[in-house]
């Protein structure tokens, strides 16, 4: 039936306690969760108050999806992927996005030229082969 164990088990119990109607599931429990409430809170409050820099991540700054995998790890001993720690950051919570930049020292007004003129007069050029796009 391609079902695990555990699953076969709740089938028998619901059925066992209620009949036929006990073996309408609702929704499927899935898998416990590997990491506690304990761990959890302590994910929750790395997330907040440190950066990577601060729990010997070498020159991090920002918190990523394999940088929080690698700290569950190396803290609980838990192997996560990318996605798993997407969906546990999702479950408690937490948003991400991917990280942007801004230069400290930017002239604000030359990127404002830039973006407002400067932009998309190469982009026009570039629609009218006035400039060569072709790398040699």
């Amino acid at each position: 039936m391609g079902l695990v164990r555990q699953t076969i088990s709740l089938y028998w119990q619901g059925y066992q306690e209620k009949g036929l109607e006990g073996l309408l599931m609702k929704h499927s429990p899935g898998k416990p969760p590997r990491l506690n409430e304990e761990q959890l809170g302590q994910l929750a409050e790395l997330l907040i108050n440190k950066q990577p820099a601060d729990v010997g991540f070498e020159a991090r700054y920002n918190w990523t999806l394999s940088l929080i995998a690698s700290w569950i790890e190396r803290e609980f001993n838990i192997i996560y992927s990318v996605r798993g720690v997407s969906k546990v950051l999702k479950r408690s919570g937490f948003s991400f996005t991917k990280a942007t930049y801004t230069l400290a020292k930017a002239d604000l007004k030359a990127q404002t030229a830039f973006r407002d003129v400067t932009f998309p007069e190469l982009k026009r050029k570039l629609g009218e082969s006035a400039i060569d796009n072709h790398r040699s």
